[in-house]
């Protein structure tokens, strides 16, 4: 007869308590849509002791944070930006040697980032699928004009998310749509053409 030495809380409490969580963050998002910027900076400088001029994130914000969200998933966990813009790399790059300075996963990301993060510079698309291929990684996210053209083009990852509002991290951590057609693993590395679609 099985015997639990240990039980989870019970169904209802949990329920209860998920409500109370849910409450509080549609609180804050309606007040972020009734007062925007204004209601950014006050949970910014309430929960994270955190202000800026503005909240708008730059390219390099961006691609750093998402990087790191990669890094952070281990000490040997590879991140890649690759890119036409030598600024935007640079930049992307300065942008993740400030937040390994304040982030409190940096013991995991700073060294992934070390040792397994890249940064490579392209000429063109066609140049960009070349290497990505070639690299096969897992996650791949497309910030760009055109993402149906590596979709259509590249056929080496685990899955692509398309567009600047398609995160990796939504796929990995939120009930999001998706449409699965495989994943990458030993057998099928460096050959087979899966494909995540997340539809923001």
């Amino acid at each position: 007869m099985a015997r639990h030495l240990k039980t989870a809380k019970a169904a209802d409490i949990r329920r209860s308590d998920d409500k109370k969580v849910r409450d509080i963050v549609e609180g804050i998002l309606a007040d972020i849509e009734t007062r925007g910027d204004a209601a950014v900076r006050e949970l910014s400088i309430k929960f994270d002791g955190w202000d800026r001029e503005s909240y708008l994130l730059t390219d390099a914000e961006i691609c750093a944070t998402d990087l790191l969200g990669q890094a952070e998933h281990g000490p040997d966990s590879p991140a890649a930006l690759l890119t036409t813009s030598e600024k935007l790399a640079r930049e992307t790059m300065a942008e993740v040697e400030r937040l390994l300075k304040i982030l409190p996963t940096a013991d995991y990301a700073g060294p992934a980032w070390r040792d397994y993060g890249e940064v490579i510079v392209v000429d063109d698309v066609d140049e960009m699928v070349a290497v990505a291929d070639e690299i096969s990684s897992e996650h791949v996210q497309m910030m760009t004009q055109d993402p149906d053209y590596f979709l259509h083009n590249m056929t080496n990852y685990g899955a692509l998310f398309l567009g600047p509002r398609t995160k990796v991290s939504h796929g990995e951590q939120a009930n999001v749509r998706v449409r699965r057609h495989g994943g990458l693993n030993v057998p099928y590395a460096g050959t087979a053409a899966p494909l995540d679609r997340q539809e923001a």
